[in-house]
């Protein structure tokens, strides 16, 4: 084993697939992954004598490195060499190896793993190298692209198109699609939306692959249409059109409609907009409606297991660390919250990429197992100690929070659209100044009124989307943006003003907090009245 290790550090350096060094490699990845026994490293190690290179791995090393990976989820270092290990073998195992099923079907059922992406695009890659049009295939013809052993393997194995392995392949045969012309995309726009409302639920299960492929395509071409819209002929725009018309109680339908829209808006066609729904009337009936099918391949983090609150005590110590200004450091040892809020994002894909369902890790230990890997440079570690990852959902709002009190003042002028008097009386009309329990359950505590605004301008208007004109209700009604804590949805439905644009976000933030300084100093005043009162009759 010693002398394996000792020869790698020059052998590596050598890329030869096909030499006598490949099986070397892939050994020392072996070794690392700690789970699998020294015998059947040993047995790789002679099959390799054999120079028959696909050989080097067999069905039961496949299967005994995947069932390792429950056991190594949490650990760095044999996670690389798990992704090492995968990598190596899909560039070693013949496409037509029975073996190379094997180890698909062990990706391919798996929720997924971390730095799966590079793998599953891979496979993608070689598929679509082989065959130039196979993915237009299995949205026009499933059952013949499914001929592909490989491919049939690959679909059989995805159990649930809202699965986190789902996700990904969609976004990466969406990266696909993207290096093509539109004109290519635009004869198979059809056969997409038809392999959604074609009516044999049992198909539509069988053939999952082609689902993925479909909403993947859907996807990039909605998106390069708007950014063609205005060379296209008005035969491809009547086509396109006409397609969305039908089957307008088809959930389905009704998803691409509001993707459409919500597509368009991304776009600078603010002035053609009028000239575009005369075109397209489906589009108004888009505005408040939710993406509901889509949403499923953007699967979020769950929450719940993550979000116990910090106790007010912790909190005050993290914002006085956190705080530049009330920081006991120098400006040159000072906190970067860029650096910081980067991080706890990083944490977030992790716990989301590698499926950890533990919530008492401490944050510390998670992030010093990664960070051979990311190179963070933790100067700020004291503030994380005690902490774990049931902790990590409030810790980030929290920082966010910090970064957002110092740049949300630098979003772009026409996000800052004064508030009229109207305005201001329907925002006044249904907010709550009660901090207390005896808070009116009526209305919307002005303080999650005031943080859910402050996430909406740091997360949405930093960047220059051209959303201003859009109603301020499609964001703060659609809770899956966790804009809100605390509050009771049923009223946010009820009372959120419809006269509010998100180009009024910041403006009415400003209000709020004005608001609510306002109040504390009335209050603060009535208190020290009634204190001199008091005082003036018993003295």
């Amino acid at each position: 084993m010693d002398y394996i290790l000792s020869i790698l550090s020059v052998t590596k350096e050598i890329d030869d697939d096909s030499g006598k060094f490949s099986n070397l490699i892939i050994c020392n990845d072996l070794l690392k992954i700690n789970s699998i026994p020294l015998e059947k490293i040993k047995e790789i190690i002679y099959l390799g004598k054999s120079g028959k290179k696909q050989e080097f791995i067999t069905a039961e090393i496949i299967n005994l490195v995947f069932n390792s990976l429950d056991d190594n989820n949490n650990d760095i270092t044999p996670i690389i060499s798990f992704i090492s290990f995968i990598t190596r073998n899909l560039r070693l195992i013949p496409l037509e190896s029975d073996v190379r099923l094997i180890l698909y079907k062990n990706i391919f059922s798996q929720s997924s793993f971390i730095l799966m992406n590079s793998i599953i695009e891979k496979i993608f890659t070689i598929e679509f190298q082989q065959n130039k049009e196979i993915f237009f295939m299995l949205m026009k013809n499933p059952e013949e692209s499914l001929q592909s052993i490989r491919l049939k393997t690959i679909n059989d194995n995805i159990k649930d198109i809202g699965s986190n392995i789902a996700e990904l392949c969609c976004n990466i045969i969406q990266k696909i699609f993207s290096k093509l012309e539109f004109n290519e995309l635009s004869p198979y726009f059809k056969y997409a939306i038809e392999s959604f409302v074609q009516e044999d639920l049992l198909l539509q299960q069988l053939f999952i692959l082609q689902q993925i492929t479909s909403i993947a395509f859907l996807k990039e071409f909605i998106n390069q249409f708007w950014k063609k819209y205005f060379s296209l002929s008005s035969s491809m725009i009547k086509e396109i059109n006409d397609i969305m018309k039908i089957n307008n109680d088809n959930p389905f339908i009704q998803s691409i409609r509001s993707y459409f829209a919500l597509e368009l808006n991304s776009f600078d066609y603010i002035k053609q907009h009028e000239i575009i729904k005369e075109e397209f009337t489906w589009l108004d009936d888009c505005k408040d409606k939710k993406i509901t099918y889509l949403s499923k391949l953007l699967k979020p983090i769950k929450r719940i297991n993550f979000e116990e609150p910090i106790s007010e005590e912790k909190r005050l110590i993290i914002l006085a660390l956190l705080d530049p200004s009330k920081s006991l450091y120098n400006s040159s040892n000072s906190i970067d919250l860029p650096e910081v809020i980067s991080l706890f994002e990083t944490i977030l894909c992790f716990i989301k990429e590698l499926s950890i369902k533990h919530n008492n890790i401490l944050i510390l230990d998670l992030i010093d197992q990664w960070l051979k890997l990311m190179r963070y440079d933790i100067t700020y570690a004291d503030i994380l100690k005690e902490f774990s990852l049931k902790h990590i959902i409030s810790f980030y709002e929290l920082i966010e929070e910090q970064v957002a009190n110092s740049i949300i003042d630098k979003i772009d002028e026409k996000f800052k659209t004064p508030l009229t008097q109207q305005m201001k009386d329907s925002i006044k009309n249904i907010i709550d100044y009660d901090d207390s329990e005896n808070q009116n359950q009526q209305r919307i505590p002005a303080k999650a009124f005031a943080f859910a605004l402050k996430r909406f301008i740091y997360r949405f208007l930093l960047v220059d989307f051209n959303i201003e004109n859009l109603n301020l209700n499609t964001y703060f009604l659609d809770f899956t943006l966790n804009l809100w804590s605390d509050v009771n949805e049923e009223s946010v439905e009820k009372l959120f003003p419809t006269c509010l644009l998100v180009s009024h976000a910041y403006n009415s933030y400003n209000f709020i907090v004005e608001e609510i300084e306002k109040t504390m100093n009335e209050r603060q005043n009535s208190r020290r009245g009634k204190y001199k009162k008091h005082k003036k009759y018993t003295s």
